[in-house]
């Protein structure tokens, strides 16, 4: 897993520009005290208990650019979600800032 590392079976990217396998995310959450929990998108997200949720990562499709030039091609990005004072918040790093999703009903 490290990072000066040229060619590595954990970025699914030869580029070597962060886009890790969920293998090194969940070691990286081990690290810190966290479990995930994997998430299927077809069972109903009513049923998470989200008192027991510290926050989501998410693998979703992102247009891929070169510099300013947005290309038609997709790939997958990780992003974070997180609740903070009742309001939870897209933590996506190509984001200027986190931007506010909402409360828990927004957020389902």
């Amino acid at each position: 897993l490290s990072p000066s590392t040229l060619v590595t079976p954990h970025k699914k990217s030869m580029l070597g520009n962060g886009n890790y396998d969920v293998n090194v995310i969940m070691a990286a959450l081990q690290t810190r005290g966290f479990e995930a929990v994997w998430w299927d998108k077809r069972r109903d997200v009513g049923s998470i208990e989200l008192s027991n949720v510290t926050g989501f990562i998410l693998n979703v499709p992102s247009n891929l650019r070169w510099g300013p030039l947005r290309l038609p091609l997709k790939r997958q990005h990780w992003i974070g979600v997180r609740e903070v004072g009742g309001v939870y918040y897209n933590l996506d790093s190509k984001l200027r800032s986190p931007q506010p999703i909402g409360n828990p009903d927004e957020l389902r």
